[in-house]
């Protein structure tokens, strides 16, 4: 059949003839087959007065079709009724689709060899379903787009590609789509409002998914397996990562740059490196994760400030379980930290850190470490079988409170080397009344460099030992059953001893 037979026979349509490879199944629906051309088509769908609404490619020999390059400027529903193959490897081609029409519906098609399968800029309403992408440079790329749905696609066969890349765009959502073996998963960049859920995303070179500079996204639900990182976030704004399954991530299971009021919650992580990452970012709620095996450390925050840290259970991690670095105003509660092969929690260059009501047990080095840090406050937490208990160096303004400090290996507490001088009582501090008047009024001072009160304290190493660290005062301790001496005071002035009960200690007080 010649071009100019088929474009006078699409003109006959209109008085319902029927042609062999051509047929109009009602009066905006046309069904195409393997005989058509790429032109033929491209002359089918941009004709306006046959205004095509659904297009049908039908399989009648072996459903290939070779070199399809459509670019789509009209609404339209183009579906594949069988198992239809896009072949696009003989001439390296751009794209099968390039969609530039509002209101298109892609569905059901097999799409190999072209460097972007799929490609859809400047519209309103996509949706892409239930196709499948093998061995293309790029799944899906979407621009500058609003109300996307994406969804139950396969992605699989070249490990350079991006399968999914989102940019520009707003209303996306990403759904149950299978990401195997490829350089990417799902990228979101500079777009909001996107809904990324029960994606399945594995063996990728590089992020299983990755957000960046973007606001108001929700990752939920997604399995993934194997990937560098598992999901990734850059200056991403209002995210909330949660009800992830994440495994074998060779970097971060989760890690988050530069980014704000974002939730990571309930996610399960297992055998990352690094469990959850946080890095120079702001207002950050890490809860109710489950973060086991890292091979290093579990959770991890950085350069960040106004986190909450909450009912986390952080196991079995080959370095410590929690770690904050130049961090503030972070607090860390009901936590379960076990069995991390160094400290529990590791806490350097901080100010204002609370630690409360956590379970730290069983680390091989330290329960609680600090150090270079002011205005920490550890406050009934159960500090139990580790290689000590609290170890604060280079450090002020410390409230130790309402512990309970057990069958440690070594010390209970250890402080050493405060840095007295680097606090001012004009500065907001931790410790409650711990600044008074002098005369003339407006002098003021720091009562305390730090308080240990109320805690339980028994059959550990040794109980509470206090080195080069000046103005602590310790009361209303419970030490008893030591293995070693009770508690031990050098080379520190204006330390006082008040009211502690001392008893059954194999050692006394030094």
């Amino acid at each position: 059949m010649n071009c100019l037979f088929k474009k006078c026979f699409v003109i006959g349509l209109f008085l319902l003839l029927t042609l062999g490879s051509l047929s109009c199944v009602s009066a905006s629906t046309y069904v195409v087959n393997e005989s058509w051309s790429n032109d033929d088509i491209q002359v089918l769908i941009d004709n306006k007065g046959l205004n095509v609404t659904e297009l049908i490619f039908s399989k009648t020999t072996d459903g290939i079709y070779r070199d399809i390059c459509l670019i789509i400027y009209n609404s339209i529903n183009i579906v594949s009724n069988e198992d239809i193959l896009l072949n696009g490897t003989d001439n390296e081609l751009d794209y099968a689709f390039n969609i530039l029409g509002h209101d298109t519906t892609i569905t059901g098609f097999n799409i190999i060899g072209y460097s972007t399968g799929i490609s859809a800029s400047f519209l309103d309403n996509l949706i892409l379903s239930n196709n499948s992408f093998y061995s293309n440079d790029n799944g899906i790329s979407v621009s500058c787009s609003n109300n996307v749905s994406i969804l139950n696609n396969n992605f699989s066969g070249d490990d350079n590609s991006d399968s999914i890349f989102i940019t520009g765009s707003n209303n996306v959502n990403v759904f149950d789509n299978d990401i195997q073996d490829s350089g990417s998963g799902i990228n979101i960049m500079e777009s909001n409002n996107t809904q990324i859920t029960t994606n399945n995303v594995s063996n990728t070179k590089s992020h299983g998914i990755s957000i960046d500079n973007s606001e108001n996204v929700n990752v939920s639900n997604n399995a993934l397996d194997n990937n560098s990182i598992g999901i990734s976030s850059n200056n991403a704004n209002n995210l909330k990562i949660n009800d992830n399954n994440i495994k074998n991530s060779r970097s971060d299971g989760i890690s988050t740059y530069k980014s704000r009021k974002n939730k990571i919650i309930d996610n399960d992580i297992d055998d990352a490196f690094n469990g959850i990452s946080v890095y120079d970012s702001e207002d950050v709620n890490v809860s109710k994760n489950k973060v086991k095996n890292s091979k290093n450390k579990g959770i991890s925050l950085d350069l960040t400030k106004n986190a909450k840290i909450k009912s986390n259970n952080i196991k079995n991690s080959q370095d410590i379980g929690v770690s904050l670095g130049n961090s503030e105003n972070i607090n860390l509660t009901n936590n379960n930290i076990t069995f991390n092969a160094a400290d529990g929690i590791y806490i350097s260059y901080g100010n204002f850190i609370g630690i409360n009501n956590n379970t730290i047990t069983n680390n091989t080095n330290l329960g609680i470490s600090i150090t270079n840090t002011k205005n920490t406050l550890i406050n009934t937490n159960k500090i139990i079988g580790n290689n000590e208990g609290i170890n604060a160096l280079y450090s002020a303004l410390i409230g130790i409170f309402n512990n309970s400090i057990e069958k440690n290996k070594e010390r209970a507490i250890y402080l050493e080397n405060d840095i007295n001088n680097q606090t001012s009582p004009y500065s907001p501090c931790i410790l409650p009344d711990n600044i008074f008047s002098a005369i003339p009024p407006h002098m003021k001072y720091l009562k305390y460099s730090a308080i240990i009160s109320e805690n339980n304290i028994s059959n550990n190493g040794y109980g509470i030992e206090i080195h080069n660290f000046n103005a602590a005062k310790v009361n209303f301790n419970i030490v008893n059953n030591n293995y070693g001496d009770a508690m031990s005071i050098f080379y520190s002035n204006n330390s006082f001893l008040i009211n502690n009960r001392v008893f059954n200690n194999k050692g006394g007080m030094v």
